[in-house]
């Protein structure tokens, strides 16, 4: 999945615009058109909250596009997600 596919998704999940999306988050529609043709990445938060609107897994969703945008944390997300796990069990 990439940051297009989520807001899209979320806009679709909650059959909203972009425009009623940027107003719920705070943000101007200039900023998510900005996110969808990856000319700014949405924080984790952000990233958060399109995956709850959207109806997917906070958590795996946020660690796969923070891996996907900034390839050279992967790996420390992937940890994370580990930690996690290993601390609900």
């Amino acid at each position: 999945m990439d940051v297009k596919t989520l807001i899209d998704t979320a806009t679709k999940v909650c059959s909203q615009t972009q425009a009623q999306l940027a107003a719920e988050m705070g943000k101007s529609p200039a900023r998510i058109s900005d996110w969808r043709k990856g000319h700014w990445k949405p924080d984790a938060s952000e990233i958060a909250f399109l995956a709850d609107k959207a109806g997917l897994p906070v958590i795996p969703t946020v660690i796969e596009l923070q891996a996907e945008m900034n390839p050279r944390y992967a790996s420390i997300w992937k940890k994370a997600v580990s930690e996690l796990r290993q601390n609900q069990g």
